[in-house]
């Protein structure tokens, strides 16, 4: 099932980005399937440049630095707000 969702993901961004060379993927560890980063690559020709992380707290940092340069971000299913101090 995730297979799939991250194929339909990874099509539906091909309008946006159908002149690029390069579709950048931020998501959680082992979220989407090497398998399906290859058909995709086979099936359009744009390579797929996927970073991976394994917390909130990994994910906050990379993401609230702002201008990020990734097409696709999949946050993770939880929220992470937490509250100041």
């Amino acid at each position: 099932m995730r297979a799939l969702i991250g194929w339909l993901c990874l099509c539906w961004c091909l309008g946006a980005h159908a002149t690029d060379t390069q579709l950048s993927i931020y998501t959680w560890a082992e979220y989407i399937p090497e398998q399906v980063l290859q058909r995709f690559k086979a099936e359009t020709g744009i390579k797929v440049k996927l970073d991976v992380f394994s917390s909130a707290e990994e994910q906050d940092s990379k993401l609230l630095t702002g201008h990020s340069g990734y097409d696709v971000v999949f946050p993770l299913p939880t929220p992470t707000w937490r509250p100041r101090r």
